[in-house]
Parts: structure tokens; sequence; C-alpha cells
């Protein structure tokens, strides 16, 4: 990829992390209901919703590597801080995957009838 293009990645984690939290939160209270009495589990919506967090921050994380290996490091006073959104966003959405997997980590034990 072109410097251009991985630097504007640099907010990918910002994006994808959170997103993936609130669509965990919303599928796990939406099929809550349907799974009492079924043999299904819940599993594999948190597994693939951590794993899409996951490559946010990786992306956001190649991103930020890609501007240190740039011969030309934008400075702070340039206006375009991607180095720093870059870093953030990968520990977010690390935060996000963590969260997404407490969350899920019921599903293994708990049938979804519990009230």
């Amino acid at each position: 990829m072109s410097d251009a293009i991985t630097a504007r990645l640099s907010w990918a984690g910002l994006a994808t992390g959170p997103v993936a939290w609130g669509l965990n939160t919303q599928a796990s209270y939406g099929i809550s209901p349907w799974l009492c009495g079924s043999a299904l589990r819940a599993v594999l919506i948190p597994a693939g919703l951590i794993l899409l967090a996951i490559i946010g921050g990786a992306v956001s994380w190649y991103s930020a590597g890609a501007q240190v290996r740039s011969s030309e490091l934008l400075g702070e006073d340039s206006g375009r801080p991607y180095l720093f959104v870059g870093g953030l966003s990968a520990i977010l959405s690390i935060f996000c995957a963590l969260a997404i997997a407490m969350q899920g980590a019921p599903d293994l034990i708990l049938t979804g009838c519990e009230r």
C-alpha cells in the first residue's frame, strides 16, 4: 500500500473496536430469547467480533509502524497525528476485544434460559 493510504488507515481501530463491541451487546440481547431451549450457543458471535476488533487494531498498528518506518516522519506541527492515532486506535481495539471476550465468556457456561 502507498504511504498516504496507510497513514489514513490509522483510525481503523477507533472505528472497528467500539462498533464490534456495540454489535456484540445488541446481538447478545437480541438472540438470548431464541437460545433458550435450543442446542445452539452464542459463542461464535463474540468470537467473530473479537476477530473484527483485533483486525482493526492490527491495521492501526501497522499504520503507526509504517509512519515510524517512513523516511519523512511528520511532526506534531504538521496537523497530521497519524502515529498517535494509530497507537491509540490499536490500544482501544484491544480493550474492546477484551470487553467482548468478557461479555461472551458466560455463553460458554450458561444456556440462555437463566433468568
